[in-house]
């Protein structure tokens, strides 16, 4: 054989073995670059994890991703070149991109308007375009390079290799993503329309109680009424009486003993019956008037708003309600009461007399629940604020930690036992602070007492303004 011969023999084995070195190095960044794909579960996930890996394999300088926006192309992902969310024109070889024309091509920067804008940071003079996802327009990942001239067919080879895997795996992300946010907003709407059966429920609850209200007030104020007119009539004829006396003791002195009369008037107790006997019928007048204030105040606690904002006095609203749950809270607190003037409040007063009740109970069960026990205190205070006003309801119960705290307006959630708290005082009032474009702010330390605060505006929320509050309720 030749030396000739013998040459090109070396020359071909030199050749395959570069070959065979650059399959091999190609299906290396192949695998490396699938390892990458096969653990992530979202598009950003995906590119987080690919470009560093793809700018590796090809010895490349940046790595970004280009997707259609508008009329142009925005930079979406990015190894560390481009600026995220910069736009790039839709010109030259992104709209050849955009034409399906090729799955990769390799190019000079000089061809293409705008590069030297969107990389400023890294020198680039030829890159590497590769179509992925799908679609009319799909996306575009470039790789860029400072040397001309560097993308050669093995960087093609694998460009062309990665292309349709990468955009299976974004379809399977998005599809996942797609997944995620239905199962999210599933769990949402359930958790949304169980709240609202549970707040049904308990409006239907309130109304019943509000019902029975309203018939023990009907039925107590017509006794009620006949003990105070008989009162009235007692007290005048008492006063008769009294006056009468005088006169007739000094018309029977005259026919009688006056050792004798003296006897009879001691014996019947006269001078004690007619200072007494008016001041006992003026207290049970007192007590009739007191039970009719507090029949008045379960009527009014009882009644039921149309549904509308109406103007309504909340030092009104916190007086009725105090009437109502008295008993409770004389038997575990103390009661300090501030109201200041206020302007009135359009409102839907029951919604705030419940909230008010609710919160009065949990500061009378806070008190109750102190470990060192004794009375407490509570204290009830109202004011006005720049177009709002605040009634805060401030207890030295035994108060909150912080996850508590934190969980505290959740529906369903209780500290308490089972049948001794449902977990929904807190959240219904939060939900009708919000419905009233207000807010329930809760501060609390464990062992030192809790303190509530509503805070109602003075002008009721448009329709836009609730849509809008009801959507920033959705996204969180």
């Amino acid at each position: 054989m030749s030396s000739n011969a013998n040459q090109e023999l070396l020359q071909e084995l030199a050749h395959a073995r570069q070959q065979e070195a650059a399959a091999r190095r190609t299906s290396e960044a192949l695998v490396r670059c699938l390892g990458t794909l096969a653990i992530a579960v979202d598009p950003s996930a995906v590119f987080d994890r690919l470009l560093p890996e793809l700018s590796a394999s090809l010895d490349a300088d940046s790595a970004f991703v280009l997707e259609p926006a508008g009329d142009g192309l925005v930079v979406t992902a990015s190894s560390h070149a481009a600026r995220l969310g910069m736009r790039w024109p839709l010109t030259g070889l992104f709209r050849a991109q955009d034409d399906r024309c090729s799955v990769a091509v390799v190019c000079e920067v000089s061809l293409m308007p705008g590069w030297a804008d969107g990389t400023s940071a890294v020198p680039t003079a030829s890159a590497l375009l590769l179509r992925i996802g799908s679609g009319d327009r799909p996306a575009v990942l470039v790789c860029g390079s400072a040397r001309s001239g560097h993308f050669q067919s093995t960087h093609l080879d694998l460009a062309r290799s990665i292309a349709p895997i990468v955009s299976q795996v974004l379809l399977r992300a998005e599809e996942h993503r797609r997944l995620r946010l239905e199962t999210t907003e599933r769990a949402r709407v359930e958790a949304e329309l169980k709240h609202q059966q549970t707040a049904m429920l308990h409006m239907q609850k309130m109304e019943a109680v509000a019902q029975l209200a309203a018939g023990m007030a009907h039925e107590i104020n017509t006794p009620l009424q006949y003990a105070s007119d008989n009162l009235r009539f007692l007290t005048t004829a008492l006063a008769a009486i009294s006056g009468a006396i005088p006169t007739l003791t000094a018309w029977l002195e005259p026919h009688m003993d006056k050792a004798v009369l003296r006897q009879f008037l001691d014996m019947a107790d006269i001078d004690y019956l007619t200072a007494e006997a008016p001041k006992a019928a003026e207290q049970c007048r007192e007590g009739v008037d007191r039970v009719a204030s507090i029949v008045l105040s379960l009527k009014r606690f009882a009644a039921t708003d149309a549904g509308s904002a109406e103007p309504a006095d909340i030092n009104d609203a916190v007086r009725t309600t105090l009437a109502v749950c008295t008993a409770e809270l004389r038997e575990s607190a103390d009661l300090q009461l501030e109201l200041g003037e206020l302007s009135p409040v359009p409102c839907r007063v029951a919604e705030i007399r419940q909230v008010l009740y609710s919160l009065l109970l949990n500061a009378v069960r806070a008190i109750n629940d102190r470990p060192h026990g004794g009375r407490g205190t509570i204290a009830i205070t109202t004011r006005a604020l720049p177009g709002a006003v605040e009634i805060t309801v401030a207890d030295d119960g035994c108060g909150m930690d912080a996850e508590t705290l934190r969980r505290a307006c959740e529906p369903f959630f209780t500290t308490r036992t089972v049948g001794h708290g449902s977990g929904q005082g807190l959240a219904i009032a939060h939900e009708v602070a919000r419905s009233h474009g207000g807010e329930l702010v809760l501060t609390s330390i464990a062992d030192q007492g809790t303190r509530v605060r509503l805070i109602l505006p003075l002008v009721p929320p448009t329709v836009a303004e609730k849509a809008q509050a009801n959507q920033s309720k959705t996204k969180s």
